[in-house]
This record gives C-alpha cells, sequence and structure tokens, in this order.
C-alpha cells in the first residue's frame, strides 16, 4: 500500500509517494532538507546548484555505506569460512584422538600378551631347573640334559631378544605368536624329557635292584 506524505523542504512542500511508513518518509525528508539547507548557507549557491550538489553529497554517502557494507560482508564471510576450518579441524583432531585411544588399547593388550608369555617362559625355566635336579642321579643322560638346557638357554635369550622387540614395536604379534608356538614346543619337549627320565631312572632302579 502507498502512502502519501508531505514533507518541507528549504522552505517548498512536496509530496512523497511510497509503501514505507509515513515517519521513515518525514525522517528522508527532514534529512534532505537539513543537508539542502546546510549546503546554501555554507557555498551561498543556488538552489537548484545546492540541490545538485546535496545530491552528489547523499550518492557519495551511499556508495561509501555500500562499499562498508559489502566490507563487512566480505569480513562476515571470511569469519565464516574460518569457523567451518576449525570446525573441520577439531574434527580431524577427535578422529586422531578417537586412533590414539584404539592403539593404546591394542598396545596395553599386547604388553599383557607379553607378560603372559614372559610368565610362562619362567615357569618353564622353573621346570626345566627341576628337571636338571631330577636328572643329576643318572649319568647316563647328562647328554640329553646339556642338549635340553642349551635348547632352554637358546630359548631364553630368544625370549628376551624377543620382548625387547615387542616393547621397542607395537605390530609383532606374528613374532608373538612364534615365540608362544616356541614355547609351546619346549614345554611339549620338556614334558617328553621328564617321562623320559622317569622311565629310565625306573629302569635304574630296576637294574640296580635286580643287580642287588
Amino acid at each position: 500500500m502507498e502512502n502519501r506524505v508531505i514533507v518541507s523542504i528549504c522552505g517548498e512542500e512536496y509530496t512523497l509517494v511510497a509503501e514505507e511508513a509515513p515517519s521513515y518518509m518525514q525522517k528522508v525528508g527532514g534529512y534532505v532538507d537539513t543537508k539542502l539547507s546546510e549546503l546554501i548557507e555554507a557555498a551561498k549557491v543556488g538552489r537548484t546548484d545546492a540541490a545538485v550538489l546535496t545530491a552528489v553529497n547523499i550518492t557519495d554517502e551511499l556508495f561509501k555505506e555500500r562499499e562498508s557494507a559489502e566490507a563487512l560482508r566480505t569480513q562476515v564471510k571470511q569469519y565464516a569460512d574460518d569457523a567451518a576450518q576449525a570446525k573441520n579441524e577439531a574434527s580431524d583432531l577427535k578422529r586422531e584422538v578417537f586412533k590414539l585411544q584404539k592403539a593404546g588399547e591394542s598396545s596395553e593388550s599386547l604388553r599383557a600378551q607379553v607378560k603372559q608369555y614372559a610368565d610362562e617362559a619362567g615357569e618353564l625355566r622353573r621346570e626345566n631347573d627341576k628337571l636338571k635336579k631330577e636328572q643329576e642321579s643318572a649319568g647316563e643322560l647328562r647328554a640329553q640334559v646339556k642338549q635340553y638346557a642349551d635348547e632352554a638357554a637358546e630359548l631364553r635369550r630368544e625370549a628376551d631378544r624377543l620382548k625387547k622387540e615387542l616393547e621397542a614395536a607395537g605390530g609383532l604379534r606374528a613374532q608373538i605368536k612364534q615365540y608362544a608356538d616356541e614355547a609351546s614346543k619346549a614345554r611339549n619337549e620338556a614334558s617328553d624329557l621328564r617321562r623320559e627320565v622317569v622311565r629310565l631312572q625306573n629302569e635304574i632302579d630296576r637294574f640296580r635292584g635286580q643287580k642287588g
């Protein structure tokens, strides 16, 4: 709906027709009247020249305001871009933290496996010591005991080497499995040797009993 408002500019009344509110139109008319009156008084020019100069000044103000608004929009866009970049960086950091947490969980599991294998190696050494004591009374089995002791020593050195490598590198699960297999094989061999010692000891005792 168009509104008609009569405004006074330099003593002359003008009818303005626009869709804006009457109060706004009065404000516009008052602004033009002030600028025109100031220019006429300061420049001592006629009303026509003053009107042209006033239009030029108001247009200059308009262009400057547009440039300022454009600069403000550019700055706002830059802020929005920076915010989007910061959001992406935050998302990347979250994913990196998640990866590090997963890696920490994997390392913890690996350390638990290493401890388990170290405990098994210790148990194997104790079993070997016990077996050596049982074989001290059977001189004919010393060669087998020495061979087993050498194998056990090699296994301990291999276990210590693997343990150091596992502590230095988190991705050696294949070597851990190999170590577990070797430990299992050594336990089986120890068990077989122990049964052999018992059997030979029984034969020696039986032989001594028959000889006596």
